[in-house]
Order: C-alpha cells, then structure tokens, then sequence
C-alpha cells in the first residue's frame, strides 16, 4: 500500500577525489547524473525528483534534465565523511511530511531504470514488515571463497574451510550494488545508519545493470557498455 507521496532523492556532491566531477563527468553522450533524473522522472511511483548539492554546476545540469533543486546541501553534509543518512534526514525536514516513502538513487547507478525502480516500489510496498528495501546483485567471486591476513602474515579463510572446495557448493550470497535503497521517511529520522534495525528486503538486478562507477576504469567501462546495453 502506497504511503502518501513518494520522494526521490538523488545525492551528487561536487567534491570527489577518486573520480573527479564524476556526477557530470559524460557517459554515453550526457552527463553521469542525467541517466539517474530520466529514471527517476520515468517512474510511475516517484512522486518528486530532487537533487541534493553543494554544487551550482552539479545544481544546473540537473534541473536542466527536469530535477528539482529546492535547497542547497550545506557545507557539513558535502565532506567526504558525511553520512548517507543525516544527507537524507535533512532532505526530508526540506522537504517536509508530504513524502511518506523516500527512494535513495545514487548517480553511479546510470543503468538502473525506471523499471528497476518501478518494480523494487511494488515489493517494498508489498511486503509490511520491511523496514529497508536494497537493490543488489550477486557477486561474480563468492565472498566464501576469500581470505583474511592474520598477525603473522598467513592467510585464513573469512568463513570456514569447508568452503574452499567447489564454488558451486557455496551459499548464495549477494552484494549491494548502490542503485536504489527505499525506506519510510518516519523510520529515516529515527535511524543513525540506513541499516538500523528491522528487516531488509532485497531487489536483485542484473551484473550489467548494476555498473556502479567510482573510478576512470568504471566509467570508461560503463561507456563500453551503452553500446551493449538494451534501454528497459
């Protein structure tokens, strides 16, 4: 069940030192954060598309590809050590009690798609007791098949021996790939991390869509693959 207005909000401070202007950088023929917006505002769900930033640029890209830029992110919450959850706190007190549903985008998803957003709101609404909805993907190397340093400089296994045989004897297990996290904008405010408490529910999307770009590899890769890619 639908619980009041949806928000979508869309995080893209100027500031980063892996990939600089990552949010504008181009890919495919237009800036990064662009192919988030046209998700976003092709949602059947999304009620509003923000975009929370410090920066003028990043401000005017984004409201030329039809977001909403209704304040500015304040200096505090553009470091590098600024958490994902006061970013989305403070945009709920901007926005005020009319959204009831927030749904995190992150611009170094850019293929995820309004389908994937679309079809990730009908299972969190479909399911009561869910308190934070997350897309992931399965991961290409099974985290059970990894190992940890210890003081002496030997490696040992990061779960049991017992998985070090066939990879297909090890459990499922499944990665977060960033593109979209969908939680109620009452139990936002009372979280310190967007994993506090209650339950998680997944939406799994495909390794080719869940391209998360951090670096200049992942961009030069994620522009490879939009002449692969099949818009959904």
């Amino acid at each position: 069940m639908k619980i009041n207005k949806v928000v979508g909000v869309i995080p893209a401070r100027g500031g980063s030192k892996g990939l600089p202007n990552k949010n504008i950088l181009c890919l495919g023929g237009k800036p990064l954060i662009a192919w988030t917006i046209e998700a976003a505002l092709s949602s059947k769900h999304i009620d509003k598309v923000i975009v929370t930033t410090d920066s003028p640029e990043i401000a005017s890209i984004s409201e030329s590809y039809g977001a909403d830029i209704p304040f500015v992110r304040p200096a505090n919450l553009a470091t590098d050590s600024s958490q994902t959850i006061d970013v989305l706190k403070h945009s709920i007190l901007e926005m005020g009690s009319d959204y009831g549903t927030t749904v995190l985008l992150q611009p170094t998803s850019p293929f995820r798609s309004s389908k994937h957003i679309d079809e990730a709101m009908s299972l969190f609404w479909n399911y009561d007791r869910c308190a934070t909805l997350v897309s992931v993907c399965r991961p290409t190397k099974s985290p059970y098949l990894s190992f940890v340093e210890d003081s002496g400089g030997s490696l040992e296994p990061l779960f049991s021996k017992r998985y070090l045989g066939r990879r297909q004897d090890v459990p499922v297990t499944y990665s977060l790939n960033g593109a979209i996290y969908i939680m109620r904008s009452e139990d936002i405010m009372k979280k310190d991390s967007i994993f506090d408490e209650g339950e998680i529910l997944k939406y799994e999307m495909s390794q080719f869509d869940s391209i998360d770009i951090d670096c200049a590899l992942d961009l030069e890769y994620a522009n490879f693959l939009t002449t692969k890619r099949n818009p959904t």
